[in-house]
């Protein structure tokens, strides 16, 4: 073979090889290309597929959402924070917001809390000079008088102004978690300030079972939640006030009282239902009553001491009256029961998380039989107490509570028993000649 024909085959093998290596590259590359696209379209359906599913999870749920609120709704808590109408004062510890306007929520019904100029629970707006034309009725009170759960036109005050019309000036003094020390101390305090001649005609004190554990304690509840107090002692046998003034002052912070899930019907359901399952699986422990602190209900204790508190009381109650007889106003107490008072059956579902105490361990109307007779023993005070009232006429047709609010352990009293309340006051009132 001649070396031109060598050279012609070599030239041929080599135009052979690198048409090989060409395809095989080509196809290569296709290959890659391929596997690049189907990689892309992997990744774009994945992504695709799980935007399915988190919508149609989403409108799954929102169906069920719809169909529970309308159809088997659930007891949803709108807000998350308990709202705070008060502010640190360097005599009375706290005292209401002026100006203050916010809605809550309180067994599933939104109201809304306003104060005037002066830090009123109230539409109206005040002066502390007094219309001649007019009497003036204060009220001093805790979360009752301010009104928990109701709207402005609902709470106690708004009531007795409605019923006694346009002659009469009701002022409610009523302050969240105040014992009747801090109202005492309100009463002097906000009427030295407006003068001699601008005191009121009338005082009610709204008295509840916790006013007793609050009128010795340094702070209401949790400390951080409202701030520290002055606290009354008896000293040689005469009154005097410690931790003032001033009051000292702590930062304060917002009490949580339920997620944000908590706002929706399904998830309320579903919780529900799993708590249900989960306490017949593991059954919760009973509690033990005497180790923990009630602030209300330690008074119903057959063997609860509670001596201490009631001197400071009587102390308390006798300077109501010096100033009652210097300024010429009339003294009324206005008890409010217990909600373990009047409904049974909630007294005995709240016994029945304890294991050391029954019906027998407590009675439930002792103190206020300690407070008409210590009413009675004074005879310029005139004393109102509406538990009778109250265990005798039970349910009012439409409500689902007798007297108070129908859900946890809240015991404050609703719309149509503040205003019956109001109409039992006015009618003491009459029937004593104070109005």
């Amino acid at each position: 073979m001649d070396e031109e024909t060598i050279k012609k085959e070599a030239n041929e093998k080599e135009v052979i090889n690198k048409e090989t290596i060409n395809k095989e590259n080509n196809q290569k590359t296709h290959h890659n290309s391929v596997t690049k696209h189907n990689t892309q379209n992997k990744k774009s359906n994945w992504k695709i597929n799980f935007t399915l599913v988190l919508l149609s999870l989403f409108f799954s749920l929102l169906f069920l959402e719809l169909i529970l609120a309308q159809f088997y709704p659930q007891s949803i808590l709108k807000y998350q924070h308990v709202i705070k109408p008060t502010e640190y004062h360097p005599v009375l510890g706290w005292f209401n917001k002026k100006k203050f306007s916010e809605e809550s929520v309180i067994c599933n019904k939104v109201y809304k809390v306003k104060t005037n100029n002066l830090g009123f629970r109230d539409d109206e707006e005040y002066t502390s000079e007094k219309d001649p034309t007019k009497k003036r009725i204060v009220i001093l009170g805790d979360s009752f008088m301010f009104g928990e759960g109701l709207d402005n036109k609902e709470i106690y005050t708004t009531q007795l102004r409605n019923i006694l019309g346009n002659k009469y000036e009701i002022w409610n003094l009523g302050v969240p978690a105040y014992g009747t020390d801090q109202e005492a101390l309100l009463l002097h305090e906000l009427f030295n300030e407006a003068g001699k001649n601008n005191w009121p005609d009338v005082v009610i004190v709204g008295f509840f079972q916790n006013d007793l554990a609050n009128i010795h304690s340094l702070y209401a509840g949790n400390e951080t939640e409202r701030g520290f107090k002055p606290r009354v002692v008896i000293r040689n046998g005469t009154l005097g006030i410690v931790n003032c003034c001033p009051v000292p002052k702590i930062e304060t912070t917002p009490v949580i009282f339920h997620s944000f899930f908590e706002r929706f019907h399904t998830y309320i359901f579903f919780r529900d239902k799993y708590n249900i399952i989960l306490s017949k699986i593991h059954p919760r422990q009973k509690k033990n009553y005497l180790q923990e602190y009630h602030e209300s209900e330690n008074t119903m204790l057959v063997g609860y001491n509670f001596q201490e508190d009631m001197d400071l009381l009587v102390g308390i109650t006798d300077e109501l009256r010096k100033m009652a007889k210097e300024h010429n106003f009339k003294l009324v107490f206005l008890n409010i029961p217990h909600n373990f008072q009047v409904d049974k059956k909630a007294f005995q579902d709240y016994l029945s998380q304890f294991s050391d105490v029954n019906e027998s361990f407590f009675k439930a109307d002792r103190l206020n039989r300690i407070m008409n007779a210590l009413a009675n023993s004074r005879k310029d005070i005139t004393y109102i107490d509406l538990l009778p009232i109250f265990e005798k006429e039970g349910n009012i047709p439409g409500e689902k509570s007798n007297i108070f609010y129908p859900c946890t352990r809240d015991m404050h009293w609703n719309a149509l028993r503040a205003k019956r309340a109001a109409e039992e006051t006015t009618k003491v009132l009459k029937e004593k000649g104070i109005i």
